[in-house]
């Protein structure tokens, strides 16, 4: 009997110190969870090469007041660099377009090089763009600069749908004394590779 009382004893002492704390106060793991992301993700990379066409309106006016406004026809091509919401990038581009001033002075076409620098917000890309054009016309050739706007939707990973508007600026058509101002409004598509 001596025995089973030693050993119900030595029980009873190490039951009540194992449970001589408060029970209600335990204590409680901290759950580890995923720290929210830094920065905003932006769901697409706009790095790499593009080529498409365009469809628009030119609308020309020349320093003597003659004016127009035509369809025009092109194609573009061009490479981007994506640094995160940062996008920069280079594009050749041509328009085709008939735009009769009057009195002998039509524009044949436009062809330009540009650079873009815009933001990124994943789905579309929002840009500014400037550059060289070359303007085609029946009194001659003449080199001036041009400035925009333009936006790009990424339909897929393949395709993207667009639009810009262009201002252009080209002083002494031909050699003679007619400068000509004119805009572009464009619709694009382009496929990415």
């Amino acid at each position: 009997m001596t025995r089973w009382a030693t050993a119900m004893g030595a029980i009873l002492i190490f039951a009540n110190a194992a449970f001589a704390g408060d029970l209600g106060s335990s204590v409680v793991e901290p759950v580890v969870t995923q720290p929210p992301a830094s920065g905003i993700s932006f769901g697409s990379d706009w790095t790499g090469p593009y080529a498409g066409l365009q469809l628009g309106q030119l609308d020309a006016t020349a320093s003597d007041g003659l004016s127009g406004d035509d369809l025009a026809l092109g194609a573009h091509a061009g490479y981007r660099f994506d640094f995160g919401r940062v996008v920069i990038g280079g594009e050749v581009d041509f328009d085709r377009a008939g735009t009769n001033l009057g009195a002998g002075l039509e524009l044949d076409s436009i062809l330009r090089g540009k650079v873009q620098a815009g933001l990124d917000f994943g789905s579309a890309f929002a840009y500014v763009t400037g550059g060289v054009a070359e303007l085609d016309s029946s009194i001659g050739d003449d080199t001036g600069e041009f400035y925009g706007l333009g936006l790009s939707y990424r339909l897929s990973d393949r395709f993207t749908v667009g639009g810009e508007v262009l201002e252009h600026n080209f002083k002494r058509v031909g050699g003679g004394p007619t400068d000509v101002d004119a805009t572009t409004v464009t619709v694009r598509g382009s496929l990415n590779f």
